[in-house]
């Protein structure tokens, strides 16, 4: 047996819904990871001489440091992207159930 939901509890939801929506889209526009990609970067590997891996990565090869932190970047927008995606649904979902 299907719950039916009332209008009031359906537009709350759409509405909590959208502004999970607007925060996501917010986050993605000012995405920028390299603060977190350096943490991952010092948490998998050891220092060496008192220098954080992701410094001497940095210094040492800023090619392959800037290679690293696309691909880094380039998955992280690609959840957000499709976080976005699923709440975009949900809410054409629901409002489709309201009508």
């Amino acid at each position: 047996m299907e719950i039916v939901r009332g209008k009031p509890k359906m537009n709350e939801e759409i509405k909590d819904l959208k502004e999970q929506l607007e925060e996501k889209e917010d986050e993605l526009e000012n995405y920028d990871d390299e603060e977190s990609y350096d943490q991952c970067l010092d948490d998998c590997n050891e220092g060496l001489f008192n220098m954080l891996p992701s410094t001497i990565l940095k210094r040492c090869d800023p090619i392959a440091y800037s290679c690293g932190l696309s691909d880094y970047e380039d998955e992280g927008r690609s959840d957000l992207e499709n976080a976005i995606s699923d709440l975009e649904q949900e809410i054409k979902d629901l409002e489709e159930e309201e009508d």
